[in-house]
């Protein structure tokens, strides 16, 4: 997940950045440049704390991974599931948050972002595969089912037929 809030950084920093570069303005828009429209800065404001969610999140999580390596060898097996369950909830909610960040991103440029050249449709798509390759609707479910049953999740994750 911390690659999926770096992620969000970078694209907090673009956007911004392509707002500051922008000469023109749209007909309708509240200023004479894009980086004074209250509208357009609200946006790059949308994406920069949605960044600063996930890293909060992602910072918060690491602590339990450390202590998984400062626990005693005694306590490691309960440690590390409290770590996993605390790591599947960031996961599961920055990913959504993220995706909306890096789609509301083109709220606040013209149709020029979408271009391939610019190249801001990889912020999406990267954390759109990430999200693909770590399966968070079964990592979501065990997080509810520790939450009701106290029922820690499995010891091992494997990949193939159950």
């Amino acid at each position: 997940m911390a690659t999926v809030a770096g992620i969000a950084r970078s694209a907090a920093t673009d956007v911004a950045d392509a707002v500051r570069r922008r000469k023109r303005t749209f007909s309708h828009g509240n200023a004479d440049l894009p980086a004074e429209d209250p509208q357009i800065l609200e946006v790059v404001g949308h994406v920069f704390s949605g960044a600063y969610i996930a890293g909060a999140a992602v910072e918060r999580a690491s602590r339990a991974i450390q202590a998984v390596a400062d626990s005693p060898a005694s306590e490691v097996e309960l440690t590390v599931a409290r770590a996993e369950l605390e790591v599947w909830q960031v996961q599961d909610r920055i990913l959504p948050l993220v995706l909306e960040a890096t789609t509301a991103l083109f709220d606040a440029l013209s149709g020029g972002a979408t271009l391939r050249v610019v190249g801001l449709d990889r912020h999406w798509r990267n954390v759109r595969t990430l999200g693909n390759h770590n399966p968070r609707v079964y990592r979501t479910r065990v997080v509810g089912d520790y939450a009701v049953n106290g029922t820690l999740p499995p010891a091992q994750w494997r990949v193939g037929v159950a």
